[in-house]
């Protein structure tokens, strides 16, 4: 059976990722793959270990603890859905292969190509079932994908904090901010117009402050 990712066809979000929700994001990946490891079991018993003591309460993979693990891998899926469109990365693939089904028209089996739209994050115990090696690994690399794009972003926005001009972009996008938090797609025309109008207005504050900052009559600036 062959698998392939599906393109992301929805545009990207628009309120930017910032270091503190590329932290939280990390954490919910690395914890949703430590414990899809100990789930299946594919470790060596050294980041077993790792894990374990991460995780006081898995140190024994019993029956109770094993069913809690799977409730737990089950309540991060659709966090894991989000994380992934978040960044533009598709959760979808393509399973598929060669069957057999019986064409009673022609009254013989016939090999057919079925293809099955599946979510990487739904129904992973279900076939191709994330106990196979092949589904593992298939969901792994997808998963480091995921994370080294949320690592990138939180070492990028890192070493914006150093930058004075990003702090004052940071001040300027207040009202945006404000908006897209109470809901609003400031991708809307009537709402870029009126962003945009806040942030001149903004902007002339910012600047009249730092006129008098600098000592400079603000009387002499307008009579120019």
């Amino acid at each position: 059976m062959t698998k392939k990712i599906i393109e992301q066809t929805q545009p990207p979000y628009w309120r930017p990722i910032g270091y503190y929700e590329a932290t939280r994001a990390l954490s919910k990946i690395d914890e949703y793959i430590d414990l899809l490891k100990l789930l299946t079991n594919f470790i060596n018993p050294d980041d077993k270990k790792i894990i374990q003591d991460k995780y006081p309460e898995y140190q024994t993979l019993d029956h109770k603890n094993l069913s809690r693990i799977r409730q737990r891998v089950t309540q991060l899926s659709l966090p894991m859905i989000i994380l992934f469109n978040r960044i533009n990365l598709s959760p979808l693939y393509e399973y598929g292969g060669i069957e057999k089904e019986y064409n009673q028209d022609k009254n013989r089996w016939e090999r057919i190509h079925k293809k099955t739209t599946k979510n990487l994050f739904i129904g992973i115990f279900d076939t191709p079932s994330i106990t196979e090696p092949r589904q593992f690994e298939f969901l792994m690399e997808h998963l480091e994908v995921a994370r080294g794009g949320y690592s990138y972003i939180k070492s990028l926005s890192k070493r914006r904090w150093k930058n004075p001009i990003w702090w004052l972009a940071q001040i300027l996008r207040i009202p945006i901010s404000i908006i897209e938090f109470a809901g609003i797609n400031t991708q809307n025309e009537a709402t870029s117009k009126m962003v945009y109008w806040i942030i001149q207005v903004l902007m002339g504050i910012v600047l009249a402050l730092l006129i008098v900052r600098l000592g400079l009559p603000l009387k002499t600036i307008f009579n120019l």
